[in-house]
Parts: structure tokens; C-alpha cells; sequence
């Protein structure tokens, strides 16, 4: 008679390293996985096993068209990249907004280095989606403009890759959100298709 062979449990990633020091001075602690900045190594690894045992997966382009009506889509990026175009029926959400801050620090430093707007986490980021979306359970696809941006890996990061749509995501899974994507490549991803796109003028237009 064969013999069934044991289940062999998986200790979670959380478990298995220390809590660490909570110490990025611009994120919340909310934002910092475990205690690590959420692009660190153990950062990654508690954020995106979160993710994915909480069922966070990505949607393509063509699925997010052909079934918009069955989304609400969050757009992340700055107030500026949402106004010159972005998806029917996005609301923007700011997960970080303009720096009110005056000093430098290292986020600071490496968005200029980088050519990046300077931004600060938005500290009401989670009453903004509430007011948008107060239904745990609905169907939410967050936007970004990071195109290497991935929970489970690609040729270019096998291991997945930190963006702003998926730290968004660890918010709203700590929230209570149920059912979350992510626009798989971002918005370059929506552009190099050619789909529509709105602008704020066009908001306007038709609302007169």
C-alpha cells in the first residue's frame, strides 16, 4: 500500500527574519514591509509573498479595454501624467503627492538624480480610495507608469520587481481589499497598443 506522503508546510516570509528597524524617515511604517523598505531584498520578499497569497495579480491592456466596465481603475502617477492622458474613467489617486517638504533627503536626492518629480507619501491616500471605493470586495486595477513593475518576474527581473501600483496594493490588502490587479507594464503598456486616452481638456469639454 503506498504511503501518503505528508504535506510540507511553507514558513511564511514574515516569520522566517527578523522585524527590521522601521527606519526609512519618508515612508510610514504602514509602507514599510516587516519593517524594510519595500525595494530592500527582505522588503520584496514580504511584500510580494503578501501579494500573492492575497491573490493580487496583473491584467493586460487588452483585457482592461475590452471589460473596463467591470473595473474600477486607480491611476497612481502625478497629478501632470494623469491630466495630459489617462484611461476612461480612472480616478486619480495619489499614493505619493508633491513634496511640502523643504530639505533635502535621500529620496529626494535620488528622485533628482533621476530626473523624477519630487514627492512624499500622501498621508491620505487610504481616505481618498474609501471615498472612491468604500466596497472591500470590488474590483479594483491600479495604474502606474513603471513598465518593469512585477509581482511574479519577468526576462528582464526574474524575481519581480517593486513599482508604485504594487506597494499600493500592499496598502489596500492590509485594508481589507479583496480583489486587486495591476495594469501588467503599466501605462506604457496601455500607449504602445494606441488606446484612447483622456485628457483633462476632454473632461471638461464633455461635461459642459
Amino acid at each position: 500500500k503506498a504511503r501518503s506522503v505528508p504535506a510540507v508546510s511553507k514558513t511564511p516570509v514574515a516569520d522566517s527574519i527578523p522585524v527590521g528597524p522601521y527606519d526609512h524617515r519618508s515612508l510610514s511604517r504602514s509602507m514599510q514591509p516587516h519593517g524594510y523598505i519595500p525595494a530592500s531584498p527582505y522588503g520584496w520578499a514580504v511584500l510580494q509573498e503578501k501579494l500573492q497569497t492575497s491573490n493580487v495579480r496583473e491584467v493586460s491592456a487588452a483585457r482592461l479595454k475590452a471589460g473596463a466596465d467591470d473595473f474600477v481603475v486607480l491611476d497612481l502617477r502625478d497629478p501632470d501624467d494623469f491630466a495630459k492622458g489617462h484611461i476612461s474613467g480612472a480616478r486619480s489617486v495619489l499614493l505619493f503627492r508633491p513634496n511640502t517638504k523643504k530639505g533635502p533627503n535621500l529620496r529626494n536626492l535620488l528622485l533628482m538624480m533621476t530626473g523624477s518629480p519630487l514627492t512624499e507619501e500622501n498621508p491620505e491616500f487610504m481616505e481618498e480610495v474609501e471615498r472612491i471605493v468604500p466596497e472591500r470586495k470590488a474590483r479594483i486595477v491600479l495604474v502606474c507608469n513603471l513598465e518593469e513593475g512585477s509581482l511574479d518576474g519577468n526576462a528582464k527581473n526574474p524575481r519581480g520587481c517593486i513599482s508604485r501600483s504594487l506597494l499600493a496594493a500592499f496598502r489596500l490588502v492590509d485594508e481589507g481589499y479583496t480583489d486587486l490587479r495591476y495594469l501588467e507594464r503599466g501605462m506604457p503598456s496601455w500607449e504602445a497598443e494606441g488606446y484612447p486616452l483622456v485628457t483633462d481638456d476632454a473632461c471638461e469639454q464633455g461635461s459642459m
